[in-house]
């Protein structure tokens, strides 16, 4: 499923309403039809993103294949990687009310598909990672 980088999400009802009023906006919602920027991936970043990874906020029914190496089901693919990915979205807290909402496919997708996402998500992924969960 394809969404723009930082379009309005709209996907899960479940999400709107948990964050009403908030500024929700898609990131990662990768398809194979449309290019995505690269670079190499952010060790740091990686890491960011596997610990959000375990902590989804909504749990999808049934998994997802990745649209570019069709791997299902899609590993961690970090080192002692037990979490298989592809049925949950994650969401990170930005600036000035913006939540990021992402698949937890992203983790796959920048470590070994080289996604570079937006800077402010990246930013806000790194930091919201940090924070202490509970």
């Amino acid at each position: 499923m394809y969404y723009a980088d930082l379009s309005r999400y709209s996907y899960s009802l479940f999400i709107r309403m948990r964050y009403f009023g908030r500024k929700l906006r898609n990131v990662g919602w990768l398809d194979h039809a449309h290019s995505i920027p690269q670079a190499i991936p952010d060790g740091e970043l990686v890491r960011a993103l596997a610990v959000l990874a375990r902590s989804p906020v909504h749990r999808t029914r049934g998994w997802h294949q990745c649209p570019f190496c069709s791997e299902y089901p899609v590993n961690n693919p970090l080192p002692g990687g037990d979490l298989h990915l592809g049925s949950c979205e994650i969401v990170v807290k930005g600036k000035h009310r913006t939540i990021y909402v992402c698949p937890n496919l992203i983790l796959h997708y920048v470590a070994i598909h080289h996604y570079d996402p937006p800077a402010e998500f990246k930013r806000a992924a790194l930091k919201e990672a940090q924070r202490p969960t509970g």
